[in-house]
């Protein structure tokens, strides 16, 4: 009898785990067909806005969101609602860079939006105006928030398009001299306005002091054609880091002794040397 049940263990113990794991496929089958079925209950919708933008609002989400459901209502089951559609619809807006959006169990939509952030705003020579995303991307501006970004005019030139893609090296080296300036706080608390002059030199206008500095070229004459992106980017970079560098040390150790309201201009344009022009004085 012994012999019996030690040769039928293993087989009731394999038959056990066997029906253990049918049960557990066709449970999984059934909760995962009932949750189906049941019908979206809310939606809960998380933007961050602890970063201080404010360009869409959970109302807006809510409509953007409704207008990819069948009838446009919530109240359908969530078997009927495609979330990948949704996200992808939501990254479109050009004020959202992510979107993730699932439902739980007891068919509670929820929704993480992630918008983007600008660095610095466009206004055109065809005085067209937008933004420039920290991923480098057009936003155009909102009627309902305005972020408090240094702001780009004069000769800028680009597409066109107040959305999409940078392609004029104007634009292009804009926004990598305005996403220095973001990463660095003197930097950003002390320049107000980018000017690009007819030379096709990028000018700074900083909140101290009464002057303007002529901080480097633009070049390629500031209209799209094809560049080499990654060789043009850090020539660029180093450029800004150098010349910044040099004009900081110049704030700290220079303008002190003579005044800040000494000089017109303040040029960073030549190799190891700054070219200030002294204010025309009228008695």
């Amino acid at each position: 009898m012994k012999e019996v049940l030690h040769k039928i263990k293993p087989i009731i113990f394999s038959l056990f785990w066997f029906l253990l794991g049918v049960w557990f496929v066709v449970f999984i089958g059934s909760s995962d067909h009932a949750q189906k079925q049941t019908l979206c209950s809310s939606v809960f919708i998380k933007i961050d806005y602890d970063r201080g933008n404010f360009f869409v609002s959970e109302q807006d989400v809510e409509r953007m969101i409704a207008s990819q459901l069948p009838g446009g209502s919530f109240n359908i089951p969530v078997e009927e609602i495609d979330l990948q559609k949704i996200e992808h619809f939501l990254e479109n807006s050009p004020y959202i860079d992510h979107a993730e959006v699932y439902i739980d169990i007891n068919g509670k939509m929820w929704v993480d939006i992630l918008q983007r952030y600008p660095l610095v705003r466009i206004v055109n020579g065809n005085n067209e105006s937008y933004y420039i995303s920290s991923e480098g991307k057009k936003m155009p501006i909102s009627p309902e928030f305005s972020s408090r970004v240094p702001i780009a005019t004069g000769e800028i030139w680009d597409n066109g398009r107040i959305e999409g893609t940078l392609e004029s090296p104007a634009t292009k080296k804009i926004y990598l001299l305005a996403k220095y300036i973001s990463q660095h706080p003197f930097w950003k608390s002390q320049v107000e306005q980018i000017f690009v002059n007819r030379k096709q030199e990028i000018v700074l206008i900083p909140k101290l002091g009464d002057h303007k500095v002529i901080l480097c070229d633009i070049g390629a004459d500031g209209k799209a054609k094809k560049i080499d992106e990654e060789q043009e980017r850090k020539e660029f970079e180093e450029i800004l880091e150098k010349n910044l560098n040099k004009l900081l040390i110049f704030y700290r150790e220079g303008l002190p002794n003579v005044g800040w309201g000494l000089y017109e201009s303040i040029n960073l344009k030549y190799r190891k040397q700054i070219v200030c022009t002294k204010k025309e004085i009228y008695e």
